[in-house]
């Protein structure tokens, strides 16, 4: 008797998602990019550490924002798999987040094709104004 296994490639849970195609309100992505720069933490009332973090592929880059350990642990040129991930707006622009049961797997650094444009983080003004009156009707 056989025994099958799943293939990963196939598994649509590990499919990748490429920065171009994300859009506001996707969630359970996953993501396999370069960490471009990693900014200083600022502190929430709660005490929590955030950091924004700039990542790109080969169709893109947008702003990651992590909080307390994930971002003590990230530096420029890993190279990671982000699995579990959403997208949301902040301040006017498209940020992805790790969701509660997200992963950052490191994969290796410096070695990966990326391009900083476009800047999926800049939301036109035409797709802004479009979230924002969705978001009034509801």
């Amino acid at each position: 008797m056989q025994q099958q296994t799943q293939n990963p490639v196939r598994d649509n849970s590990l499919r990748f998602v490429m920065i171009r195609e994300l859009e506001p309100n996707l969630k359970n992505i996953n993501l396999q990019v370069i960490v471009l720069d990693v900014a200083k933490p600022t502190q929430t009332k709660d005490g929590h550490e955030v950091r924004t973090v700039r990542i790109a592929d080969k169709t893109g880059s947008i702003n990651l924002s992590v909080w307390n350990d994930y971002g003590a642990v990230l530096r420029e040129g890993d190279i990671v798999r982000l699995n579990g991930c959403f997208t949301h707006i902040w301040k006017n622009s498209l940020q992805v987040k790790i969701g509660n049961k997200g992963q950052i797997i490191k994969q290796g650094d410096f070695m990966m094709v990326f391009s900083e444009q476009p800047d999926m983080s800049v939301l036109s003004s035409d797709l802004l104004k479009e979230i924002q009156e969705q978001q009034s009707k509801k």
